[in-house]
């Protein structure tokens, strides 16, 4: 059996409320040159590296890994339903 891991979705303003952030910082690593997003609480998060600021974001919550595990990424609507079972 195929175990597929559960996301949430949310949008930046609530996971700041749920991390108790003002604000988030998108910076840069100058050693690896990724991307990531730091928090005025003092904690790091993932940050999807072609992140458009210009396009709809939210924070993809894996619900394994919690909040710890969350990622800032571009929204990219358009799922289609393929077919039902």
């Amino acid at each position: 059996m195929e175990q597929v891991e559960q996301v949430t979705f949310m949008s930046v303003n609530q996971f700041k409320e749920q991390v108790g952030v003002t604000k988030f910082e998108v910076l840069r690593n100058p050693k690896t040159s990724k991307l990531f997003l730091a928090g005025d609480n003092g904690e790091n998060y993932k940050v999807e590296q072609a992140i458009d600021k210009s396009k709809e974001m939210k924070m993809l919550v894996p619900n394994e890994g919690g909040l710890t595990e969350a990622c800032l990424i571009n929204v990219k609507p358009g799922a289609t339903v393929q077919f039902t079972l």
